[in-house]
């Protein structure tokens, strides 16, 4: 591995990460009860093209408590902080279970901070999963062409249904489901999922927020 894919470890603030790669930005967002260790078999091969960041969230593995509440919106905000103290105005968010809910809570937060988003396994995609897990803002973001969904076949902890619903009414979505992979596609099945992204990435261009196109996302009517 060249010294530009050396991977690193950090601090900032009251948040640990790893860092590793040059190149487009790209942050990874563990699920719930996890740490930046899950992502450690895709990260290499991500950051050979990216810039790659996967912190530990606020309260898990080597990062602080939140001074606050564990909220979607207080880990969303935590993220934009770790991004503005790298010094980056955007990234394209990859999110796993409850990182998923929360790359989506980031994404309705800052438009502006999104180039993509991709939803792992992902919490937040309907009112049959608990609160905690719970966004509505995936109907509210632009450009569906710059979301990617992957789900494993066999994921028993949020059955695949949920995935394929939400692919189903927004047929503007990139999907993959990785056979005969559970619920961390990325720990057990790396060498299917993350060609996907890789495809993902290539064939996207960063979105760019602007302030017409929100706006017509927020009121539809004052168009």
């Amino acid at each position: 591995m060249s010294r530009d894919h050396i991977i690193s470890e950090r601090v900032s603030g009251t948040l640990t990460y790893t860092f590793a790669g040059r190149g487009e930005p790209m942050l990874l967002v563990h699920g719930f009860g996890g740490t930046r260790h899950t992502w450690r078999h895709p990260m290499g091969t991500l950051a050979r093209t990216r810039t790659v960041i996967a912190p530990d969230l606020p309260g898990h593995g080597d990062s602080a408590a939140p001074a606050g509440a564990y909220s979607l919106g207080a880990h969303a905000t935590a993220l934009r902080d770790l991004l503005v103290s790298l010094g980056l105005t955007s990234a394209t968010i990859i999110g796993h279970s409850l990182g998923g809910g929360i790359a989506l809570q980031f994404a309705y937060q800052f438009p502006e901070r999104t180039d993509r988003l991709v939803l792992i396994s992902s919490g937040g995609l309907g009112p049959q999963l608990t609160p905690a897990l719970r966004a509505d803002s995936l109907h509210d973001l632009t450009d569906a062409r710059r979301r990617r969904m992957a789900w494993g076949s066999d994921d028993k902890t949020i059955p695949p249904h949920h995935h394929e619903s939400i692919a189903a009414a927004s047929p503007g979505f990139h999907t993959a489901q990785i056979a005969d992979a559970g619920h961390y596609p990325h720990e057990t099945a790396p060498g299917r999922l993350v060609p996907a992204v890789q495809a993902f990435l290539r064939t996207t261009r960063p979105f760019r927020y602007g302030e017409a196109s929100w706006r017509n996302v927020i009121d539809p009517t004052a168009a």
